[in-house]
Formats: C-alpha cells, sequence, structure tokens
C-alpha cells in the first residue's frame, strides 16, 4: 500500500511537471517517455504518437552512431521552419528517460529543459 501511495505521488508529481511545460507558450508540445518510446505520464494523442516517433528515432540514431563508430551523445535538435523538436534523455533512479519538446518558435531551451529535467530526476528519485 505504502508503494502504490509513493508511486500514485511520483506519477502526480510528473503530471503537474510535464502540464506546467506543456502550459508555456513557446511549447507546442511536451511528453516524457521512455527509450521505447512509451510515455511515462498520462498524454494526449498528440504527445503519445510523438513519445511513439521518438523512440524510432532514437532506435535509428544509436544505430547510425554505432555504424559510424561514433560515441553517442544524450540531446538530439531538429530545426524546423518555425522552431524546433528536441529529444534529450537522462537517467533517473536506474530509468533511462527521454524528454521530447516541440518548440512552437525559435527559443533558447537548454536552461527551460535542464530545469524541467532536474525536477524530473527530484520527484522519481525522491521515490
Amino acid at each position: 500500500m505504502i508503494l502504490q501511495n509513493r508511486q500514485s505521488t511520483i506519477a502526480q508529481e510528473l503530471g503537474q511537471i510535464m502540464a506546467t511545460l506543456n502550459a508555456r507558450p513557446e511549447v507546442q508540445v511536451a511528453v516524457l517517455c521512455t527509450e521505447d518510446g512509451l510515455p511515462v505520464n498520462m498524454a494526449t494523442a498528440v504527445a503519445t504518437q510523438l513519445a511513439a516517433v521518438t523512440g524510432f528515432i532514437l532506435a535509428t540514431i544509436h544505430q547510425s552512431f554505432s555504424l559510424l563508430g561514433l560515441e553517442e551523445g544524450n540531446e538530439l535538435l531538429v530545426q524546423k521552419k518555425d522552431g524546433c523538436l528536441v529529444c534529450r534523455s537522462f537517467m533517473a533512479a536506474d530509468l533511462q528517460l527521454v524528454l521530447v519538446v516541440i518548440f512552437a518558435h525559435e527559443v533558447s531551451y537548454k536552461r527551460l529543459l535542464t530545469q524541467t529535467i532536474s525536477r524530473i530526476k527530484q520527484s522519481v528519485e525522491s521515490g
């Protein structure tokens, strides 16, 4: 029962963190997912699709880097005409997670992602 309550609290905290991120005017959509493309938090249909596509993109990048003998990175940036898509992978406790954000216009995103990931890690690791 205590474990279920703690998992519920973590899920609520992650939901709040992601809701806050998604409410920002520069964010078109954001989702927290596993490397396999499974959303960690409750997500809209668009965010669920983004998580699934992210899993595919990351698998392709990992394979490409491996074939080229390159070290793997932890961030992917795809520029689009009026914004960008950013995927940043990170460890929280023993989980490999990915924060994916599509920005509606050009922004300085690094601080926002770093702060959001820090909050996610704090939430997951405190459990």
